[in-house]
């Protein structure tokens, strides 16, 4: 072996070495083949084993519009000497090629590029015995190879085949880095490259629409029913998106996301995906159980001028949410106004973030009093923004886009360490008033929660039963709940559960029998009626009937009247809060509100 040829082996070596492209490798080793082999001209085809066509892989001195006639060519019996010899899984030799009937329907190309003889091997995987290629060798002149030259041939084969065994291993890997591994969709790397392609040149004015679907419901039923069963759902998804949407391009991102690009114009691409969620199976069915789920979509057109796959996303999240706002099961389509509100959550978002690393988000503390007394027996800790710069965002502003971002569990164990600290540093003012700290049954799906909220207590040397968790989202609790297990662990510590918003959602009555509560809030919606609605004076009777005979005290919220107070007495509620009482207020003003309570009682019993 001569210089030339040993440094063009080792540049071949290090092209694979290094993950080069199949066909820079390719053609590299076609090059240093012709160098060895007098009159040789090489080309090297890739079995595809998606379309089982051979493509185009590399070439040396064979011009471009020879590639491109090959390019795809089916293996099969009479294909000249590389189809055949694909196809029959050995070696062809073709002497003479204007007489060999295996070239009588490829002879005008052979004239038109001055192939008189060729000879093929194939390029076939030791392990398994499947066809990774074809080493294709043609001449001007016919000829019979001697045994030097097949000995060459198959060197050069030899080496084609590690090029191609690499590049096997390697689009693996590339596979399992861009695709989902429990439905096999792509991932978000794979939507990135996906939609980048899509956005080139030769692409920039076929239009597109990105669809997030979100599952939201769903996620919670994985920590119910357990990974296998949550994996086999994300599975039941992704196959009906897929029955649903088969000329789009299929993603799932984290959790319960899935991605559909629909390669036509708005108007078609959004009637495509209204109508997939229109036939969209809810809730999905596996062996033994239904898990019940909801369906919010959001749909970017990428005609508004987005090209980063991240704000795709981030705008299709932010319709999602909208959809959700919406009661769900609908598709909203980001637009120009859609892209103000959520450059406005996204400056919230990180205003928030800010906030709790300079302790800005604190509790504003609303009573809870004794009907037939007056006398405070609780404050609910409701989580403000503390200072000029953020007076005009209101709770019903930055609540939900903490929720959305996943901030509400830091603001509520912030909330939770304030209000300890509050009590601790005045014990005299707050005597033994509760604080009420709302959570989230997902805060209560945390292994730690129990431990935190012990921890917290510790440190400001609080009673556990100074302290009451108002549980939210509460249509994520069941008897199987993972939540289950830390609110009995906060009850055996001592801390008081309170189930909020009762009379809504779903089951409320079974978490009664079922769940470790002591006390709840009556819905504020039934509240706000009394007096002029029957209906709603028997849902608080009957709310008040159902939490008496479980042991558990009840309280009305969003009393506003002197009226509803007395029809609340009367019923034989004892517990209220609303407006009428109080309402949310700084530290310095709700141990001001208790001392004027003291003076009004001391005054009263005078």
């Amino acid at each position: 072996m001569n210089d030339a040829i040993f440094a063009g082996q080792q540049r071949v070596l290090e092209l694979i070495a290094r993950g080069a492209h199949p066909r820079e490798v390719l053609s590299a080793i076609a090059v240093l083949a012709e160098r060895s082999v007098p009159d040789l001209l090489a080309s090297i085809l890739i079995f595809d084993r998606h379309s089982g066509t051979l493509r185009s892989g590399g070439r040396g001195k064979l011009p471009a519009s020879f590639a491109d006639i090959i390019d795809g060519l089916e293996p099969g019996p009479v294909t000249g000497s590389c189809g055949t010899a694909a196809f029959r899984r050995k070696r062809v030799i073709t002497p003479d090629v204007a007489n060999d009937p295996l070239w009588a329907p490829f002879l005008p190309v052979a004239q038109q590029y001055g192939i008189g003889g060729a000879w093929s091997t194939p390029l076939i995987d030791a392990e398994n015995g499947s066809l990774l290629g074809v080493f294709g060798m043609y001449y001007p002149t016919p000829r019979t190879p001697t045994e030097a030259e097949l000995k060459v041939a198959d060197h050069f084969a030899h080496l084609a085949t590690v090029a191609l065994l690499r590049d096997r291993l390697d689009e693996r890997q590339r596979y399992q880095v861009m695709h989902d591994p429990i439905t096999d969709l792509g991932n978000r790397r794979f939507l990135r490259d996906h939609l980048s392609h899509s956005r080139s040149t030769s692409q920039i004015n076929k239009p597109a629409t990105v669809a997030l679907f979100d599952f939201e419901q769903a996620r919670r039923n994985d920590q119910r029913f357990g990974r296998l069963l949550g994996d086999r759902r994300l599975v039941e998804i992704g196959f009906q998106l897929q029955n649903l949407l088969p000329d789009a391009t299929l993603a799932r991102l984290e959790g319960d996301h899935f991605v559909a690009v629909v390669h036509q114009p708005d108007e078609e691409a959004l009637a495509v995906i209204e109508s997939t969620v229109g036939a969209f199976t809810l809730p999905v069915s596996l062996p033994g159980v239904d898990i019940r789920q909801s369906l919010a979509v959001g749909a970017v057109p990428l005609h508004v001028g987005l090209t980063d796959i991240d704000e795709i996303l981030y705008h299709a999240t932010e319709a999602t949410r909208r959809s959700k706002e919406m009661g769900g099961g609908r598709v909203v389509v980001f637009d120009e106004g859609e892209r103000a509100a959520s450059v406005e959550r996204r400056r919230i978002e990180s205003l928030l973030i800010g906030l709790l690393a300079e302790n800005r988000v604190v509790p504003h503390f609303q009573p809870i009093v004794n009907l037939a007394t007056g006398r405070p027996v609780a404050f609910e800790a409701l989580a403000r923004l503390h200072g000029p710069d953020v007076a005009d965002i209101s709770p019903g502003v930055f609540i939900p886009i903490a929720e959305e971002s996943h901030l509400i569990d830091a603001i509520g164990m912030s909330i939770l360490r304030s209000s300890c600290k509050a009590m601790a540093d005045n014990p005299t003012a707050f005597g033994d008033v509760v604080i009420n700290v709302n959570v989230s049954v997902r805060q209560l799906m945390s292994p730690s929660f129990p431990f935190d909220a012990v921890s917290i207590a510790r440190e400001f040397c609080i009673e556990p039963r100074q302290i009451c968790f108002e549980i939210t989202e509460s249509q994520w609790l069941d008897r199987n709940s993972p939540a289950r297990g830390a609110m009995l662990a906060l009850r055996r510590d001592g801390f008081g559960l309170a189930l909020d918003d009762f009379g809504t959602g779903y089951a409320s009555l079974s978490y009664l029998q079922e769940l470790p509560f002591s006390s709840v809030k009556n819905d504020g919606s039934f509240i706000r009626r009394l007096g002029t609605s029957t209906a709603a004076a028997a849902m608080c009777e009957a709310a008040l009937s159902m939490a008496h005979a479980c042991g558990m005290s009840i309280t009305a919220e969003c009393v506003e009247t002197e009226e509803q107070a007395t029809i609340l007495r009367e019923m034989g509620y004892q517990f209220a809060q609303g407006y009428l009482f109080g309402r949310p207020m700084p530290l310095a003003a709700a141990i001001e509100w208790l001392s004027e309570r003291d003076r009004l009682t001391a005054d009263a019993h005078a």
